[in-house]
């Protein structure tokens, strides 16, 4: 499944569904402004691989797993160029636990806080945070 958000305002985006389990999710933030992007599903869920990339736009939060159930396995969430502008990003899911959880920021103004878990999920094996000349004040917190 992918996802090419270009423009508009849209309050949360998922890369799966609200009860949908799916293989792999690929989001794309490039121009819209979004209130919060989760590359897994909502209520429930198994998601194997998701992929955030965000080169421009504004999002509040950026989960790379899913929201309140469910298990994302991998993910993988990338924030690069002057162009994005990004509040919070988190390696795992909201509520929802998530495998193994990989952030990359790379050339970007942003964002103020990255978690490499999640906000309320446990990240179950690997984190991963890499940063790249990152033009930021931002806290890092590798688990939550």
């Amino acid at each position: 499944m992918e996802i090419y958000l270009n423009g508009g305002t849209i309050t949360n985006a998922f890369g799966g569904g609200n009860n949908t389990s799916i293989d792999v999710t690929d989001i794309n933030l490039q121009g819209s402004t979004v209130t919060n992007i989760y590359g897994g599903s909502n209520q429930s869920g198994n998601i194997s691989t998701t992929d955030i990339d965000i080169s421009g736009g504004t999002t509040g939060n950026v989960y790379g797993g899913n929201n309140a159930g469910g298990i994302t396995n991998n993910s993988n969430v990338l924030v690069s160029g002057a162009e994005s502008n990004v509040e919070n990003v988190y390696g795992g899911g909201n509520q929802a636990p998530t495998g193994s959880a990989n952030v990359t920021i790379k050339d970007a103004k942003g964002p103020q806080d990255i978690y490499g878990g999640g906000k309320l999920g446990v990240v179950n094996n690997n984190t991963n945070v890499i940063t790249y000349s990152v033009n930021s004040k931002a806290d890092l917190y590798v688990k939550s």
